[in-house]
């Protein structure tokens, strides 16, 4: 009999290996299923062992050895693969099979647990291919960043595009970021490593105008520029004009008698204002982040006003100064939107951006969503415009400004001829930066602030997060901050504070990047139960 050690191919499993028992040899690297609960999954061998050699340690064993249920496969995931699988656990301080269970793709598990017999199940062992080119969306000839497997071992070269995508983090545990397990697997197999994004083109005219509501007036989210624009439109044979709104509705609403901001009753965040459709008598407020809807015919918590009034502007308010100005200058034109209130499906998307592009003159009114699309068509637009980037810019998030830096560069990207930027603040550095094509410039100045204030890359972030009941957050969360006393935590509340009456607390750990994997604080935190979310290197703290 021999014993055997399995890493479970699964998350939400605490510890790294588990052991079982079989009459049999098996081979190290063998998949095989193991009954884990009331269930069988699969699990990789690491270690076997001779039972005849382990008695004392198996009597003194305060569980019950289980037997390991069928050989799935013999060994076939080479060094390289393993190497990265393990250091990608290591980083985001999470188990080897959580990670395998993303990296290794369930197709494959089951091509070996039923092969076919004209087919052939393809490792990292395989394939003749030098270059291999991985992108955050489908694309021709690209991988997705989560194919590691899929990547051939003689890769002379990996490139990773639009590397700046969050797509590359994962929105899930272990929240692997793919650029770090991309960046180690090259190592392994030798290659190297090409990243690239989107950069601003010069060839692009970039109009960066004040637009502020003027004394006495009714605001409007169209400015000069854009109004011109939407003059012109009729004076070409083909015309495209693109409006990127930064949310869909308007901003937020507060009491103008008392101050007080509107917020959900379900999970407590900002409620935005939203126009009535056709079958309704009033305005709605709607919460973007559960979905919690109710008219805007109310008077205020707090005081009980009246006089409730929303602040800042979406696209459902710029399609409407749209509609309106067409109207009144008689232009003719055909105006499309698009936003994720519309609940539409990639394919749908994808259509509705082909019926803009095939009018001759159109203007598409979009959240960032349209912005992938838009991209990898092959037609470009004559004039892109953001009516306002300073709900953006106002965000309290470290990874803001990169964030509408690259929204700035994808514009270049799409347009023919122009982009135009209305804001309140032409002197924010980052948007002269912007207009006069300096690039080089703003990623300084954003690498010595990092510096300054101990953001990644200097360092690495490590998030806590746990959800539930106040007062037993409060206190498991104060547990855990006297655990990680030497690395100074900060706990805070996070932006949206509770969902469905669950509260949320985050706890921030911060160490320089050199530094990490310390294994002092990865002991405590594979210590910790599943309760508390771990995200390394998150792409937001709020």
């Amino acid at each position: 009999m021999y014993i055997i050690s399995v890493i479970p191919i699964s998350r939400g499993i605490g510890k790294e290996t588990l052991s079982y028992f079989t009459s049999s040899s098996v081979e190290k690297g063998a998949l095989v299923t193991v009954p884990l609960r009331k269930k069988n999954i699969e699990g990789l061998v690491v270690d076997v062992e001779d039972a005849r050699m382990m008695k004392s340690e198996i009597k003194r064993a305060d569980f019950a050895l289980r037997k390991i249920g069928t050989l799935v496969s013999v060994p076939f995931l080479s060094s390289a693969f393993m190497q990265t699988v393990q250091e990608t656990a290591e980083f985001h301080a999470c188990t080897t099979g959580a990670v395998l269970k993303i990296l290794l793709p369930k197709r494959y598990i089951d091509a070996f647990k039923k092969p076919k017999k004209t087919s052939k199940v393809k490792s990292v062992e395989d394939g003749l291919l030098h270059q291999v080119v991985i992108a955050p969306e489908k694309k021709n000839g690209a991988l997705l960043p989560s194919s590691i497997y899929e990547i051939p071992a003689d890769s002379k070269e990996i490139i990773l595009e639009e590397i700046g995508s969050n797509s590359y983090k994962g929105m899930t545990r272990p929240f692997i970021d793919f650029r770090f397990a991309l960046r180690v697997y090259a190592k392994h197999i030798g290659a190297r490593i090409i990243e690239n994004d989107f950069t601003l083109l010069p060839r692009t005219k970039k109009l960066l105008c004040e637009h502020k509501k003027g004394e006495g007036k009714n605001f409007n989210s169209l400015g000069d520029q854009i109004k011109s624009a939407l003059k012109n439109l009729p004076n070409k044979e083909e015309s495209h004009l693109f409006l990127l709104g930064t949310r869909t509705g308007a901003g937020t609403v507060l009491c103008q008698d008392c101050g007080d901001s509107v917020l959900c009753k379900r999970c407590n965040a900002p409620l935005t204002l939203h126009t009535k459709k056709e079958n309704e008598e009033y305005n709605n407020l709607l919460c973007h982040h559960c979905g919690y809807r109710e008219t805007a015919m109310r008077a205020c918590e707090r005081c009980g006003g009246w006089r409730l009034r929303a602040f800042g502007f979406g696209i459902e308010k710029i399609e409407e100064d749209v509609r309106e100005f067409v109207k009144k200058q008689k232009i003719k034109t055909k105006i499309f939107r698009l936003d994720s209130t519309l609940k539409l499906t990639p394919k749908k998307i994808t259509v509705l951006v082909s019926e803009y592009f095939s009018e001759p003159h159109a203007v598409l009114i979009a959240t960032e969503i349209a912005l992938p699309y838009l991209v990898s068509s092959s037609h470009h637009i004559d004039v892109c415009c953001i009516p306002s980037p300073d709900s953006l810019l106002a965000l309290p998030d470290f990874n803001i400004n990169q964030k509408l830096w690259r929204l700035l560069a994808m514009l270049d990207e799409v347009s023919k001829t122009a982009v135009i930027v209305q804001t309140r603040n032409p002197q924010h550095k980052l948007l002269e930066d912007w207009e006069h094509n300096n690039e080089k410039e703003f990623k300084a100045r954003e690498d010595v602030e990092r510096k300054q204030f101990n953001y990644p890359p200097h360092s690495i972030m490590i998030k806590i997060s746990l959800k539930g009941k106040k007062e037993k957050i409060g206190k498991d969360m104060k547990t855990i901050e006297n655990q990680l006393t030497e690395w100074k935590p900060i706990v805070f509340p996070a932006f949206i504070k509770t969902i469905n009456n669950m509260h949320i607390l985050h706890l921030l750990v911060s160490i320089p990047a050199k530094s990490w994997p310390d294994q002092d604080l990865l002991d405590v935190l594979l210590s910790l139960p599943p309760s508390f979310e771990i995200n390394v290197n998150p792409n937001s703290l709020l």
